[in-house]
């Protein structure tokens, strides 16, 4: 879809907003699974009254989780004074230009170039930093620059140690936290028809979420009085492992997760399926087109 599709059925899902999830089965159901029923993107934002966090595990492809994410940050914007965007999108090493370009001393352009985004930024996510711009909201780069990954893909995390500390400002305290049991069997299993599994391999996963993790903890040991949106992938969060699990390690930080995927049985989900991955479940529509 283009640009302007996605600004046109975002004003439409706004309209939506007010009325109960039911009336909106053409194209999603949101469960809360601590009172087993089906709620509203309002309900959502006005449950953050008493969290600090509130992480939006996405399939990436998704258009409709793109959609929502849009629509609940300006739920959020309406309804409380201080909301950060935070994006696993963008990664830090990155985070002046974007400041850079959200105080309008750099063109969008000039951003979108020097921050080499992925070409689903466009379609997913520059709709929620022009958003933030518009409102004037600050907007976290979290993830870890790619090239630390693919240091510790191929030769594990105690490479890191040797980096200067310009490098290692990018980076989580070292070592850092290497999660275990359910998430690691969760890991290899996505990863079995890829590619080889190692330790190291999942050293660098671990790397995201420690390092999304600590770019969270960063900002709000510093504004403790704001609100942290936080877009993510799913597998990064469902069950409340990896990112979740990094989150809790650091600070008593309050936080909500939500699981958006797409199913065949949307309009009629087995909820019970499904609450174990999140305090939301929101289930999307499989035959909508995806952005990528």
């Amino acid at each position: 879809m283009k640009f302007f599709n996605y600004l046109f059925l975002f004003s439409l899902m706004l309209s939506f907003n007010q009325a109960r999830s039911q009336s909106t089965d053409n194209y999603f159901k949101i469960y809360d699974t601590k009172n087993s029923k089906e709620i509203t993107i309002n309900e959502i934002a006005g449950k953050m009254n008493s969290a600090d966090v509130l992480f939006f595990g996405e399939i990436h492809n998704d258009s409709v989780a793109h959609i929502l994410e849009a629509a609940l940050l300006d739920r959020l914007i309406k309804a409380y004074k201080n909301i950060v965007l935070s994006l696993e999108a963008l990664s830090d090493d990155y985070q002046t230009i974007l400041n850079e370009y959200l105080e309008d001393f750099l063109s969008e352009q000039d951003f979108e170039r020097l921050a080499n985004v992925w070409m689903p930024y466009y379609h997913s996510y520059k709709p929620l930093i022009k958003i933030s711009k518009l409102h004037k909201l600050p907007v976290i780069a979290a993830n870890v620059p790619k090239r630390y990954v693919s240091l510790v893909s191929e030769r594990g995390m105690e490479v890191l140690d040797s980096l200067d500390v310009e490098a290692k400002s990018f980076l989580p305290p070292l070592p850092y936290y290497i999660s275990k049991g359910k998430y690691y069997e969760k890991f290899a299993e996505a990863m079995k028809f890829h590619v080889y599994m190692s330790d190291s391999l999942f050293q660098s996963h671990c790397l995201y979420d420690a390092t999304i993790a600590y770019n969270i903890y960063k900002f709000w040991k510093s504004h403790p009085t704001y609100k942290i949106f936080q877009i993510i992938g799913s597998f990064h969060v469902d069950e409340r492992m990896g990112t979740i699990e990094q989150i809790k390690r650091l600070g008593n930080i309050k936080f909500l997760t939500i699981s958006c995927l797409y199913d065949d049985t949307f309009k009629k989900p087995n909820w019970n399926e499904y609450k174990n991955l999140a305090d939301f479940i929101i289930v999307t529509d499989r035959t909508l087109k995806r952005t990528f």
